[in-house]
């Protein structure tokens, strides 16, 4: 039975870049290499 209420690897995770000043942006590129990592496709979504 799947269960449809957790992530999978590659599962597609869209991630909202930041725009503007970010303080961490090192840190949040990073998190996104650890989904990355963990086989998760990530896509990335500007809002401006």
């Amino acid at each position: 039975m799947l269960n449809q209420n957790y992530l999978e690897p590659g599962d597609l995770l869209q991630v909202i870049s930041p725009s503007g000043r970010l303080r961490e942006l090192d840190a949040f590129n990073k998190g996104v290499e650890i989904w990355r990592s963990r086989g998760y496709q990530v896509e990335y979504l500007t809002i401006t």
